[in-house]
């Protein structure tokens, strides 16, 4: 996947869709429980889920009640840059490299390689805050 593909759908909640509580047939639904998700672009507003795989999908209509179906919405990536990994997450990675299967290095070596760090100066702020046992509790 490329980072166009990841495409933010809060826009969705905010104008044409809405979360909604029950399904078309009136039953509550617990989101928590949902193991499979499908939607197609000819039932707009309809969302099909299902708690078990063995089970037939069931309906939700995610459609607000006062919106055209003619609408348009064009959903715009999530990030135009990749969001990097702090350094020292890195380097923590590259510390368990030792207990690694020897036979699997090379690929974990060459994934290391291509990971993007992060440029934030918030990256460290996990490790600054009151409880400094972070950075103790690190070594081993």
């Amino acid at each position: 996947m490329d980072l166009k593909d990841f495409l933010n759908f809060k826009v969705l909640l905010s104008g044409k869709f809405q979360h909604t509580k029950t399904n078309t047939l009136g039953e509550k639904v617990k989101w928590s429980s949902i193991r499979e998700i499908m939607y197609s672009a000819d039932s707009l507003g309809e969302l099909h889920y299902r708690f078990l795989f063995h089970e037939d999908f069931k309906s939700i209509s995610i459609l607000r009640k006062r919106t055209r179906k003619s609408d348009v919405i064009h959903l715009m990536p999530i990030s135009s840059t990749f969001l990097g990994i702090p350094a020292y997450t890195i380097q923590h990675l590259r510390d368990l490299m030792p207990y690694v299967d020897k036979a699997s290095r090379p690929y974990y070596m060459q994934f290391l390689s291509t990971i993007t760090t992060s440029t934030s100066t918030t990256d460290n702020s996990l490790w600054d805050t009151e409880d400094k046992t972070c950075q103790e509790e690190e070594t081993f």
